[in-house]
């Protein structure tokens, strides 16, 4: 989330997660010998230029391609993962920011740029992108490379109104990068905190939300990568409605079932969760869990923490129950407002929360990876120190073949833009830090491995 300070002269922005850039079109040249073992490769060419709308494609466009991959949207991660590398923006001090990618195969991670002795601060290079506020996602679906740029409703009157959302499609080396999309300033994508997304061979699977004065609605979308088309598949009617997981080809969301009601606690409203198949455009509605009960889809079920610390696991085919197993978690971790769900990976549910020791000392961070089939709690001692003193889980971002990209601390920097003639826009933002660590190292409390090593 971000915090917006206004003063005569200056505005400022705290932020980690949220950038948006100006819709540009750019082609790079071909990769360079230097950055041929790094630099991802164009398998298919973008026939001329894909063409641009401001309108959806009819539903009967819709074709799907596979089975659904999940693609959760965090504090923690700044990217996105293909089987080959790790795509995500950077911020820049002296302003703008930069695409990048992390070859898994050598370890580096380099510009997405091909042009030899570029300096990667301006529109010529195919890195560059001039950012504002928003949400900004690089998400390699098929042979192409999708990058979302979100928008910050409330702040046209501060930034510019000409900024819209919208949408572009590159070949995965970044080259023949065409917008083919712009939403209203009204509108925003995956806004919503834990608002997700999913992906196929050849679709994108996302939320719009969509403002006015009078009302707040919600489309969920399915863009086609190889011809551009963005299909409206249905609107989303209840509150909160989101992708929070997958089953097959289908989308596991929630949303809360009743209008809110402020005066009761958080943990006493519900969360619905429904399976929705895009192909049939039919809802099923699978279970009812409190609202902070957070947890993740596995081989076919949904596994969640209770606030008894029992693991459970419900069916994604029919809702039902399917086990209850106590976790031997310690009696002083809590599953309240300090309580994350970091994933589960080979077969294990990963989780942290903090001890709180009072006003005056450090909470101590609680990092856990409980065993799917048992319960068993395992604590796992990777964690980071964060410029504050905090201590964050060095928690896993993706599977990397037999590694885990995995963060590995924080680098912060500020940035200042204008935004008018009278107003300078601060943002602060944090830089994940990354490391390639080994399944079983990572298992055992250890995050050796190698380091990547920003450009």
């Amino acid at each position: 989330m971000a915090r917006f300070l206004q003063t005569k002269q200056t505005a400022i922005l705290i932020s980690s997660a949220f950038l948006i850039s100006v819709c540009t079109t750019a082609c790079g040249s071909p990769v360079s010998s230097d950055l041929q073992s790094e630099t991802p490769q164009s398998q298919s060419s973008i026939s001329e230029t894909l063409p641009f709308s401001t309108e959806y494609a009819p539903r009967d466009a819709f074709v799907p391609q596979g089975n659904l991959e999940y693609l959760a949207i965090d504090s923690y991660s700044d990217g996105f993962s293909s089987s080959d590398g790790f795509y995500r923006f950077v911020a820049r001090e002296e302003g703008g920011t930069n695409l990048r990618y992390i070859d898994f195969a050598s370890g580096q991670e380099v510009y997405l740029c091909s042009s030899p002795n570029c300096n990667h601060n301006d529109e010529s290079c195919p890195s560059w992108f001039s950012n504002f506020f928003g949400r900004q996602l690089a998400i390699p679906v098929g042979n192409h490379l999708v990058l979302l740029h979100g928008s910050s409703i409330g702040m046209g009157s501060t930034i510019a109104d000409q900024i819209l959302p919208s949408i572009e499609i590159a070949q995965l080396d970044g080259s023949e990068r065409s917008c083919i999309f712009t939403f209203p300033a009204s509108s925003d994508l995956c806004s919503l905190i834990y608002d997700s997304c999913a992906r196929d061979e050849q679709n994108l699977y996302f939320t719009v939300q969509n403002y006015s004065e009078s009302e707040t609605t919600r489309t969920l979308c399915a863009l086609n990568a190889n011809t551009g088309e963005l299909i409206s598949l249905c609107d989303l009617p209840e509150i909160e409605e989101k992708i929070i997981g997958v089953c097959g080809n289908d989308l596991i969301m929630s949303y809360v079932p009743y209008e809110y009601d402020f005066s009761a606690d958080m943990e006493q409203l519900p969360l619905q969760f429904v399976r929705y198949n895009p192909s049939a455009n039919e809802f099923t509605k699978l279970f009812e869990l409190p609202y902070t009960q957070i947890g993740g889809c596995y081989d076919g079920k949904y596994y969640t923490l209770t606030a008894d610390k029992t693991l459970c696991a419900y069916d994604l085919e029919n809702g039902a129950l399917l086990q209850e197993i106590f976790t031997t978690l310690p009696d002083n971790f809590t599953t309240s407002y300090s309580y994350r769900f970091d994933g589960i990976y080979d077969g294990a549910f990963y989780t942290h929360s903090y001890l709180n020791q009072g006003s005056d000392e450090a909470s101590v961070l609680m990092y856990y990876a409980l065993s799917l089939d048992t319960g068993e709690a395992t604590e796992n001692a990777n964690h980071y120190t964060y410029s504050n003193g905090t201590s964050n889980p060095c928690a896993i971002v993706t599977t990397a073949g037999d590694y885990y990209l995995v963060i590995d601390g924080m680098r912060s920097i500020n940035c200042k833009y204008p935004v008018d003639s009278e107003h300078d826009a601060l943002w602060m933002f944090d830089i994940p830090q990354y490391r390639l660590v080994s399944h079983t190292a990572y298992q055992a409390g250890s995050v050796d491995g190698q380091s990547i090593k920003e450009p």
